[in-house]
């Protein structure tokens, strides 16, 4: 039953254009007003810790020195290194033309071919100007010329592990050259910040796609070549050398660059029509792959699952870390350092701007949180106002191929965060949850937490756990509460506008038990608290 609220402030009257269309109607406004209702008896809505009070006590580079995992810094000056390898059989893909226009996609500060910004740009948008990402681009390198790989030995004998060796030799070939790798390593932690290696060859799915209507009869090595980024977990996560070495870096194809705004063509394959891609110089570049697995060296998970079930999807697709679109939502912005959020701790009346005009839009409610020292490492409920405009309106005016545009409405997005940290012994068993106590030498903080239900990523497959540890395959690091009530993320289903809430909707716990595993928080924590959006 929806209860009615006491002297709480103003409403807050936005404009509504009403539209006739397929979805029915259109909300645009700039801002709106939540109202948090914790005790009905209490008259005042100022309750909470505003952005400029709110200290972060980690961020996702912070975690290095308790997780050991090395990522790429998320603010500053980050200069990265691309180095473009030259791949056997693939020879005539390393031209200059491609390597301006990968230069290009990386550091440009016009919009690329095809609309979209550059990586540079994106990032430098994304984080309200706080990371300045620009790449030096080296000349092709050929793989066989500078690696210990024997002449008569083909991609299609080759394996990851094999292959990133080899990647491991180009960086000591390049610390040969007339380079200065300290340049690569802006936090002076000993680590190469980020290096992207762009090899020649297609995308294992391009070459698929080609072996389909060309006479190219290849093997489409699935190992190797695809796009994928590699952080490692060093024993020291912050080196003394004047070397930096390899640490997190992304693999991927030049191709990866022309695939997404690819013009297609219908072939025949047997009795079925296939859609596939051509790769082209006159193609759109798309440089949204390289951005997610950007946000990839910095720490960030998927947010899509790992398992055969393709019908999950916990995000909703609307976030750039779950399906390569939009713009990044507050939660990873504010894992890396980007955004403060109001902390509640009673009841509270917040405005709330478009999250891509003003840095701090967004709202977190933990019931157990009463300190300006907010962890994002936790579990809570986010409130963020999401706006087709800035980063997000290039996936409503120009959408990847066989993509959906975002929503072209305004509204609040509601998810229900756990990204809890964890404590492992040397068996890899999660004993018990971190709390900021010292660790022995025998342990590591760990996140287990993913959106992964099954599969290799899957809580119970990555990790074993104590019996006094209540952790699921079923729980999701960030998962997008569905506004109209629907759980269709589970079943298929993906961001409409009705994922989104409006004015005069609200968010109980008992509304919307359906989103959660059990009747409170994954920890055991209830939420008392009623959410109201006007």
């Amino acid at each position: 039953m929806l209860l009615e609220m006491k002297k709480l402030l103003p409403l807050l009257i936005l404009p509504i254009l009403m539209l006739t269309s397929c979805q029915s109607f259109l909300i645009v406004a700039t801002s709106g007003n939540v109202d948090i209702i914790l005790n009905e008896d209490d008259e005042t809505s100022n309750n909470y810790y505003g952005p400029d009070e709110v200290n972060l006590s980690q961020t996702r580079k912070t975690l290095q020195g308790v997780t050991k995992e090395v990522v790429m810094p998320s603010t500053g000056d980050v200069n990265c290194l691309v180095v473009p390898i030259i791949i056997k059989g693939y020879e005539d893909n390393a031209t200059q033309e491609f390597l301006d226009l990968i230069d290009e996609a990386f550091n440009s500060d016009e919009l690329l071919k095809g609309g979209y910004p550059s990586i540079k740009s994106y990032f430098y948008e994304s984080s309200f100007h706080q990371l300045n990402l620009s790449a030096t681009v080296l000349d092709w390198i050929d793989l066989w010329e500078v690696c210990s790989i024997d002449e008569n030995i083909s991609t299609e004998q080759f394996t990851q592990n094999i292959f990133l060796n080899y990647l491991s030799e180009v960086i000591d070939y390049v610390s040969t050259l007339d380079i200065d790798l300290t340049q690569f390593d802006s936090d002076k932690d000993g680590y190469l910040d980020q290096v992207y290696f762009i090899y020649s060859a297609y995308d294992y799915q391009t070459l698929q796609d080609m072996m389909m209507y060309t006479e190219v009869d290849d093997f489409a090595n699935s190992d190797v070549f695809w796009a994928y980024t590699i952080n490692i977990r060093a024993n020291d996560p912050y080196l003394d050398t004047d070397v930096p070495v390899l640490a997190n870096y992304t693999v991927c194809s030049f191709d990866t660059l022309f695939k997404d705004y690819a013009k297609t063509k219908n072939v025949y394959y047997g009795n079925k029509r296939y859609q596939v891609d051509i790769i082209s110089l006159d193609n759109d570049i798309s440089p949204q792959t390289i951005i997610h697995e950007t946000g990839h060296a910095m720490g960030l998970n998927d947010y899509y699952n790992y398992g055969d079930d393709y019908n999950y999807s916990p995000a909703g697709r609307l976030t750039m870390m779950d399906y390569n679109v939009g713009d990044f939502d507050s939660y990873s912005k504010m894992t890396l350092g980007w955004v403060k959020p109001y902390v509640v701790y009673g009841n509270s009346s917040i405005k709330l701007e478009e999250s891509y005009v003003n840095k701090d839009q967004l709202i977190v409610i933990d019931p157990s949180q009463t300190s300006k020292d907010f962890n994002p490492f936790d579990e809570y409920i986010l409130i963020e106002y999401y706006s087709p405009n800035g980063l997000n309106k290039y996936d409503i005016d120009n959408v990847i191929n066989n993509y959906v545009p975002l929503p072209s409405q305004t509204g609040y997005k509601v998810y229900h965060i756990d990204s809890r940290e964890f404590v492992t012994n040397l068996s890899n068993t999660i004993v018990r949850e971190y709390d900021f106590e010292d660790l022995s030498a025998f342990e590591n903080v760990v996140l287990p937490i993913s959106n992964t239900n099954a599969g290799e990523r899957a809580e119970l497959s990555s990790y074993h756990f104590s019996p006094n540890i209540n952790v699921s395959n079923s729980f999701d690091e960030i998962r997008l509460i569905e506004g109209f009530q629907r759980n269709t993320f589970n079943k298929g289903g993906y961001f409409t506008y009705e994922t989104l809430f409006y004015g005069d909707d609200y968010f109980t716990f008992s509304k919307y038990r359906s989103f959660f595993i059990h009747d409170s928080f994954n920890d055991g924590t209830d939420f008392p608290y009623q959410i109201y959006f006007k």
